[in-house]
């Protein structure tokens, strides 16, 4: 690594520029600690592991005990040793358009993890809450995207809210803005209507902007009460391209100014429908077949 000790590491000598960089620290402003952890399953192992995790989130839907066992499955000791690694609060960047079967199974399972940890922790703590926020500001743009977000935020924030303490709400830089663009594409007068149609309470929460389930413009508040300075964490899950204001949120956690947030970023490898036609009137994800008839 270029990144290791340039004298004696694995990475001397490997790169010149980074290594006199080093050593003129008058010109080193600031720095971070970096840690990178890589998992390169076979495409066996990932389909087993993905069958195994679908299997127990199936349980967990209709069974409060494994509900509460749930988060276990995936390697946790307790909800508090989850919650110290991953945070309080963890953000999705999420692209919930026509190819979205992927990232809305990721966001279920991330949901539900997400609660059964806190049930656990519950049993402790009564009061304890945790916060997932949907990040949909890179493809706010689109009514499609915005309703699918929102659609999924408003179920999973009215299934896990009052039964387990997990808040889910999304993210859109003008909350009404973006819900007068999921209006257009529904073809109604009110996104909102339809949100209170899937879970009553829900259309009035949306539309004062208030509430943990409400519209946030952006998740730099994820880690007000995430801990004392310095020991503030949020997961950062990306699932879809970056935006500049998410970018911005990122940099304000990094800063001084912020207490110094620990950010535990995942990043998805790249999904197999990238390599499937999918026609723009899709509604859902086709099936796809290998070898793929096209390639893009």
């Amino acid at each position: 690594s270029v990144l290791d000790d340039p004298t004696s590491g694995a990475g001397a000598g490997a790169d010149g520029a980074w290594a006199r960089l080093l050593a003129d620290r008058g010109r080193l402003r600031g720095h971070a600690e970096t840690g990178v952890l890589l998992s390169l399953p076979s495409s066996e192992q990932a389909e087993v592991s993905l069958l195994a995790a679908v299997e127990k989130l199936a349980d967990a839907m209709s069974n409060g005990t494994a509900l509460g066992d749930f988060y276990a499955h995936f390697g946790w000791s307790s909800g508090e040793v989850y919650f110290e690694a991953l945070g309080e609060a963890q953000v999705m960047l999420v692209d919930l358009d026509h190819n979205d079967s992927d990232d809305r199974l990721a966001i279920v399972l991330l949901a539900y993890q997400m609660a059964s940890a806190n049930l656990a922790r519950r049993a402790k703590a009564p009061t304890a809450e945790c916060t997932l926020l949907l990040d949909g500001r890179t493809y706010e743009n689109s009514g499609l995207t915005v309703w699918r977000t929102v659609r999924l935020a408003v179920r999973l924030h009215a299934l896990l809210f009052k039964r387990c303490g997990l808040a889910v709400a999304p993210i859109f830089s003008d909350a009404q803005g973006a819900l007068g663009r999921a209006a257009v594409y529904l073809g109604s007068s009110s996104a909102t209507a339809e949100a209170e149609r899937l879970a009553p309470g829900s259309g009035a929460e949306l539309q004062q902007g208030s509430g943990p389930g409400a519209i946030r413009p952006n998740f730099r508040g994820a880690w007000a009460d995430a801990g004392a300075a310095g020991q503030r964490t949020v997961s950062l899950w990306i699932l879809s391209g970056l935006c500049n204001e998410q970018a911005e949120d990122v940099r304000s956690g990094c800063s001084s100014a912020s207490g110094g947030v620990r950010f535990v970023v995942f990043e998805q490898a790249q999904p197999a429908w990238q390599s499937v036609e999918v026609p723009k009137d899709a509604e859902v994800q086709p099936n796809w077949d290998w070898p793929p008839a096209t390639v893009e």
